[in-house]
């Protein structure tokens, strides 16, 4: 029978790792290689894999930047 530490970190792994997997799909990454490759890492390192592509994933994606819009308040009270 088994224990309950070792349902939750699977359950807790399993969570993580489709999570990597959907968030993978989202992101827009710098090339395609490179979602390829975190893609391969996540499906061969499936503990470890998640942790490194959540911390790591920001130094391989296209940021935008963002556009400010004055907004002009048009009533006169």
């Amino acid at each position: 029978m088994m224990s309950w530490p070792f349902i939750v970190l699977t359950t807790l792994a399993l969570f993580l790792w489709t999570w990597a997997f959907v968030d993978l799909q989202k992101t827009n990454f710098k090339n395609s290689a490179t979602r390829l490759l975190w893609g391969l890492g996540l499906f061969v390192f499936p503990i470890i894999g998640p942790l490194l592509y959540f911390q790591l994933k920001n130094k391989f994606i296209l940021i935008k930047k963002r556009k400010f819009i004055k907004h002009q308040n048009t009533d006169n009270q």
